[in-house]
């Protein structure tokens, strides 16, 4: 902010030095340029003003609105001269006959607009103000604006005390002065360096409290107006205040304080209270009998009149040192005992001081002042702005806001959901009114209705103190538009840490990893973990806590407690909150706040999430919005009736589905059973915070009876699964009590299905549509589809398989009718088969478009093979790579000049671009890579280039800003998610293709996986066949896993991959056979093509970056997490073929751009390793860095699949109950391979070595990679 004040200032020197040198009533420019002035003009008769020289007027309420002396001075005639005077200067009489108009006033406030003259800039002033402690600069303040209006409130009037309809506002000088006399009488009770705690709302008391305590040197303790009698005596003993002033309601809550103390209470933890100032007049003198004694009683305006009577304090008032206590504020106490905020005096002005504001400013003070609103207000203060004091009740607010019309506003979330939930209502009831608008018309006018309630003249808006919903931003800033709209973050602990995301300059930060969250700054695609920041307003510490300050402050940083994501440069997303945060009992992390503003919308007013360790699901707490009820015509109902309303409660539940879906949220964040409650959440019922938090703590006491009897519901429909109701041998159940067991068991199976599946919560209900949802759509996943499968087959006898349960066509009304109509429910799944079966032989066609193009390009080059033409070289190979919305892009004649690559944010793609990036032989210029979740270029190359920090390849940043071009798409989709003009680009663009991209899930099933792993191959045949008049070479990165058809007969480059059993295998190698058919065939065509198929790509030789979850990665994890591995003699096979990230990627870029190998149409490789490495040795391999113990195979495995956490659990079904280890069956040849390779000086892949081996068992112990696992 400074060093754009600076800039400012230095652009207006420039523009001075460029006048003409002249005087001006006895000012040269040279004194201009000396005093470093700045000219206004005129708004009455628009001459020049040159301050100081010339008085300069400023108008109050208009913004850039100046009067000079004399326009002033005739303005004050027409407001404060007698009627003679106005007469003569109207008809121009006393004005060299020229009559007079008053000046216009453009902003709509009341007249007369108050003026005060001002001698410097808001941006001068931010120099001029400043002091060396916080009670230089406020007395600064404070002199300089006395005549400028500082606090206003609306008055009462009347013995009916109604509220006055315009706001009195006392000046600067005004408060000054009344807060040195208050200060004043302060010293006639405590001493200097005394605590002071001010305990009631937001008043001008409190103001008056605050700077008097300033100047009298006094310690502020600043306290929520609805503190509970626990954090009352945590604080007061805490922080051993002298003093506390208070209002009538935080009195009572102070008596009844003293009225609980224990006599060990008095002895651990005594208040010293000396002085209790009262604000009103009028107070309850039982309440005062009651106090101790040694405490004296003072009302506020008893105060006042001791001040005005003393001549002088009793002590000089002169600033603290920089490293005194300025305040000690405490945090809110929602997560345990209140902790005390140090602020010291240099850090609290330099908060102050670092800030700007324009002129005139007006804010609305109505957020608790013991947290950021004091320090936001003394901020406008200090610059000469003006706080207007909300009038008590909250109900009033919007009445406040119109009268005060705020240049700035900031809210916490709850406020900004509710003006959403408003607009929606309203936009919804005026498109009912209104049929004949479009929804454009009638969003717009709702949005000035919404704008109508913060006023005409906001500038600003800020939301914080709360994560606030993605859609709520889009509101404030569809609605406000052209305005600063701001999403700040701070801490009490740190004050302002970003805004908008982005961490500020003056902000250090790390993010460090937060393992029991699963949280590492190497996470892909952003780093994510705890953030820890540095400042140099950050606190001290938390007073006489030196527990807890050492905890949270080590080595001058601060563990903000919050899990953020690194999504871009300085910019931070907030993700979790460690400390609200919970674990379910299937392993999942859960954060409910998140999840909460999601679920907020217009039939839901608030909801309250929770969960623990015991439970796999979550519960909530939901009260319905008015408009929800308004709907179903409820809104007349007794509040008793509609807890249990069914009506209300499908509502809502479908509700939370339906966002359910929009926000895309996995199935453990979504509730499985909902209580409705009415209960309004309220600082007063200590359910919200003083920050406007939830107070969890709170909220779960409140509701824990409830809570409980929702997990009780899905605990029964568990516990009846679990009970065998068909036990044949029990004489004494006859063939009909059976039935009747049997249709219960079938019930309570059906409920659990979809309580689990979250399709509907009523649990008694069992109408609920089914037919649009499939088990993965609603969240299911691979091992779900594993625990389903074996509880039907264990249950009910149903055999369905994991793979139909996750195919998307198969949906779960299919899955209901299993259930109840269990003597046709084999017939279902062979229906379900014969209904999707897949007709092999058509998917196995090459598209018709695809020929033809290939026979176009062919006839279009008769005299010589695609693959062995060659063309001249680019003319220029230092040109800077076009964008992607270049519309003129020459044709490369050099077919490696340009590039296109898929799947390069995998492990395997990682490594070809690694290599791509760092062969100099073939002179690429350019490599277009498709990366998915990211919208636009700068964003692909972060992601890039994290994912190679993160696989240890470091120092290529430079490289991959100067050769790579993101491109924002998704295999999943058409064209793999490019714009056709994008495509057309690439289709003239690109000389080679690498296909590189797709999904790795041996559990899907093919349906699933079709778009992205086939219909993507057949647009990449579409890419390398249109555009040019030549083909481009296509790489198409296979698998050997399509020989699983092929049995166990000897596999090489010519074998072709066996077509009889693709019904049986998984949908993986079914999607990638079938690509690798598609591909062949157009090869056959004429497609110059390449087919690498790796096998089971194993770590990095040199860094140990692994996949880690592929079968490998995950039985050498269950190894070290064990610290055991099996016999060898108690099984057979386990010979392992692994070849290293790095040989596989080299090699294949090796083969790649040697041109010889492209003269015939097809080659095929088998990136695999002649020489296989057994079990056994890689066991003693990892044993020479990390001690195993050999047992028996049988209880080996026993041990690695006894829990779901354990890695080798989600492979489970691979572990048949025999001797045979499941991994290293095939054998795969590579003698083509191998000699092509040797050929250009490569080498054929090496015996995996010890070293390679303990790279990567190091690499996964530093990187906190194993877990323990119970043998």
């Amino acid at each position: 902010m400074l060093k754009h004040i600076k800039n400012f200032l230095t652009r207006k020197e420039e523009r001075k030095e460029k006048e003409v040198e002249k005087l001006k009533d006895g000012v040269s420019i040279t004194e201009v340029k000396q005093s470093n002035l700045v000219v206004y003009s005129c708004n009455g008769c628009g001459s020049e003003i040159w301050p100081p020289k010339q008085e300069r007027y400023a108008c109050n309420e208009c913004s850039n609105f100046d009067l000079c002396s004399e326009c002033y001075r005739k303005e004050m005639i027409l407001i404060n001269g007698t009627q003679e005077e106005k007469d003569k200067l109207v008809s121009g009489e006393s004005n060299n006959g020229i009559k007079y108009e008053p000046v216009r006033h453009y902003d709509p406030s009341p007249l007369p607009h108050q003026l005060t003259l001002e001698n410097e800039t808001q941006f001068q002033l931010v120099y001029s103000l400043r002091g060396n402690s916080t009670f230089e600069t406020m007395e600064k303040s404070f002199k300089y604006f006395k005549n400028r209006p500082c606090l206003g409130i609306r008055e009462r009037l009347g013995e009916d005390n109604v509220l006055s309809e315009r706001y009195k506002w006392l000046t600067y000088g005004e408060v000054y002065e009344k807060s040195l006399t208050l200060a004043k009488a302060l010293t006639n009770f405590i001493e200097r360096r005394d605590f002071i705690s001010i305990y009631m709302d937001n008043c001008l008391e409190w103001y008056f409290t605050d700077f008097a305590s300033l100047w009298a040197g006094l310690i502020v303790v600043p306290l929520h107006h609805a503190s509970n009698s626990f954090n009352l005596l945590e604080i007061l003993w805490n922080s051993e205040s002298k003093c506390i002033v208070c209002s009538g309601e935080s009195f009572k809550n102070l008596i009844e304080l003293y009225d609980q103390l224990t006599e060990q209470d008095k002895l651990e933890k005594p208040i010293v209270l000396k002085l209790i100032v009262h604000k009103e007049d009028l107070f309850d003198q039982s309440l005062v009998d009651r106090l101790p004694s040694g405490v004296e009683f003072k009302t506020f305006n008893e105060m006042i009149k001791i001040g005005e009577s003393l001549s002088q304090a009793k002590y000089e008032f002169v600033p603290v040192g920089p490293n005194d206590l300025s305040s000690v504020t405490y945090t809110s106490g929602s997560t345990g005992v209140p902790k005390g905020v140090m602020k010291l005096d240099s850090i609290f002005n330099l908060l102050i001081v670092n800030s700007y504001v324009q002129f005139p400013n007006a804010v609305y003070s109505y957020n608790t002042l013991s947290h950021s609103q004091r320090l936001s207000d003394w901020r406008y203060i200090y610059m000469g702005g003006r706080v207007a004091i909300y009038s008590g009740d909250m109900n009033l607010l919007f009445e406040d806001l119109a009268l005060v019309r705020p240049h700035s506003f900031w809210a916490v979330p709850r406020f900004w959901n509710l003006l959403f939930t408003q607009f929606k209502s309203d936009l919804k009831q005026y498109m009912f009114e209104n049929p004949q608008l479009d929804e454009r018309t009638a969003t717009l006018y709702c949005y000035k209705g919404i704008r109508k309630l913060l006023g005409d003249r906001i500038n600003n808006l800020v939301t914080g103190g709360a994560p606030t919903a993605n859609e709520v931003l889009k509101f404030m800033s569809d609605c406000w538009k052209d305005i600063n709209i701001s999403n700040s973050y701070g801490l009490t602990e740190v004050s302002g840490v970003c805004i908008d995301g982005y961490i500020s300059d003056e902000v250090e930060f790390k993010i460090e990893p937060v393992p029991s969250f699963g949280y590492y700054p190497t996470d892909l695609p952003h780093p994510r973990g705890e953030l820890v920041v540095k400042s140099s307003t950050m606190s001290a510490g938390y007073y006489k806590n030196t527990q807890l300050t050492s905890e949270s402050f080590e080595g001058g940083w601060f563990k903000t407690g919050d899990v953020v994501e690194l999504i871009g440069v300085r910019k931070v997303k907030i993700i979790d909150r460690i400390k609200h945060a919970f674990k379910l009992a299937n392993g999942e992390f859960v954060t409910p706040e998140p999840l909460e503003n999601n679920f907020v919308s217009l039939c839901i007013n608030q909801i309250f999430i929770y969960g623990n360790s015991l439970k796999t699901f979550l519960v909530a707490i939901v009260k319905p919005s008015q408009d929800c009820l308004k709907q179903l015509g409820l809104q007349d109902i007794p509040i008793d009736q509609l807890i249990e309303n069914p009506t209300l409660k499908s509502k809502l539940l479908s509700e939370i589905n339906k966002i359910s879906k929009e926000k895309k949220l996995a199935n453990y964040e979504i509730p499985k059973i909902i209580t409705i409650d009415f209960t309004e959440w309220t600082i007063d019922n200590k359910l919200i915070t003083g920050s406007g938090k939830f107070n969890r703590g709170e909220l779960y006491k409140f509701y824990k009876i409830k809570i409980n009897n929702m997990f009780d519901i899905i605990d029964k429909i568990q516990q009846g699964l679990r009970n065998n109701n068909n036990n044949n041998n029990n004489d004494n159940i006859n063939n009909n009590d059976n039935n009747n067991n049997n249709e219960s068991n079938k019930d309570n199976f059906e409920n659990y299905i979809k309580s689990i599946l979250n399709l509907d919560g009523r649990i008694e209900d069992n109408n609920f549509n089914l037919e649009n949802l499939s088990f993965i759509q609603i969240g299911g996943d691979s091992l779900g589809a594993v625990k389903l499968s074996s509880l039907l087959k264990e249950k009910e006898n149903i055999d369905i398989s994991p793979s139909t349960i996750l195919n998307q066509n198969f949906n779960l009304s299919s899955l209901s009718k299993l259930i109840n109509e269990k003597e046709s429910n084999q017939s279902i799944v062979e229906d379900f088969k014969e209904n999707f079966k897949i007709n092999w032989n058509e998917e196995m066609i090459l598209d018709e478009d695809i020929k033809k193009s290939i026979d176009q390009i062919k006839n279009a080059q008769p005299s010589s093979t695609p693959s062995s033409s060659k063309s001249t070289p680019s003319q220029s190979s230092s040109s800077p790579p076009p964008s992607l919305n270049s519309n003129n892009i020459g044709q490369n004649a050099f077919h490696m000049k340009s590039i296109f690559i898929t799947g390069v944010t995998g492990y395997l793609g990682t490594f070809l671009l690694f290599n791509l990036l760092e062969d100099k032989s073939i002179g690429i210029e350019r490599i277009y890579c498709l990366v998915r979740n990211v919208k636009n270029e700068e964003e692909g190359f972060k992601l890039i280039e994290r994912i190679f920090e993160k696989s240890c390849i470091n120092g290529m940043n430079e490289k991959i800003r100067e050769k790579v071009i993101p491109v924002c798409g998704d295999l999943s989709k058409p064209f793999f998610g490019v714009s056709t003009e994008t495509f057309k680009m690439l289709s003239l663009a690109v000389d080679m293709v690498i296909h590189n991209g797709a999904i790795v899930n041996m559990a899907y099933p093919y349906a699933n996986m079709k778009s992205t792993n086939v219909t993507s191959t057949r647009d990449i045949l579409r890419l390398c066949t249109t555009g040019r008049a030549s083909f481009k070479k296509l790489v198409y990165v296979s698998t050997v896993g399509v020989f699983f058809g092929n049995g166990d007969e000897k596999i090489d480059e010519s074998t072709a991959p066996s077509t009889f059993f693709l019904d049986h295998g998984n949908g993986y190698n079914q999607t990638k056979l079938i690509s690798d058919i598609l591909v062949r065939e157009a090869a056959s065509y004429g497609l110059p093509t390449m087919i690498f198929r790796p096998g089971t790509i194993f770590s990095h030789t040199q860094s140990g970056f692994n996949n880690q979850n592929d079968s490998i990665g995950l039985i050498i994890k269950g190894i070290l997490g064990s610290s055991s591995y099996p016999t060898k003699k108690d099984y057979s096979s386990g010979d392992l073929n692994l070849s290293p990230v790095d040989w596989v990627s080299s090699s294949m870029v090796s083969l790649i751009k040697h041109l010889p190998f492209w003269c015939n149409n097809t080659k095929i490789y088998h990136m695999v390793n002649d020489n296989r490495l057994s079990l056994d040795l890689l066991c003693q391999y990892i044993n020479k860095e990390k001690q195993l113990e050999e047992i028996n195979y049988f209880d080996w495995i026993d041990a690695q699949l006894n829990s779901s956490n354990n890695p080798l659990y989600s492979i489970k079904h691979l572990f048949k109950k025999n001797d045979r280890f499941p991994i290293g069956s095939q054998s795969i040849k590579n003698p083509k391979t191998i000699k092509d390779l040797e050929s250009i000086g490569e080498l054929q892949c090496q015996p995996i070595s010890d070293s390679t081996v303990i790279n990567y068992v190091k690499y996964l112990i530093s990187n906190n990679l194993i877990q323990t696992i119970n043998k």
